[in-house]
């Protein structure tokens, strides 16, 4: 029988391995690294304005485009 508490706990304590956690640098600046959201190819990237601008753009430029090209087959016949 152990008596000695101290020397027991210290034993068992040598028995796991104990894992140092690294500090997580949060650094904040102008020089930092952003994070890219058009890299993302999620639902997070629709919901975004600038995606959805992009997409009612690219909308109205094709239907410009449509009707310019329609106009000018009709006037070149």
């Amino acid at each position: 029988m152990i008596t000695n508490y101290t020397k027991n706990i210290y034993k068992i304590l040598e028995q796991f391995k104990f894992q140092e956690n690294k500090p997580i640098k949060k650094s904040k600046g102008l020089l930092t690294p952003a994070k890219n959201f058009m890299k993302d190819n999620n639902e997070s990237m629709t919901k975004q304005p600038a995606y959805r601008v992009a997409k009612y753009m690219n909308t109205i430029r094709n239907k410009r485009l449509e009707y310019n090209n329609d106009t000018r087959k009709t006037t070149e016949t």
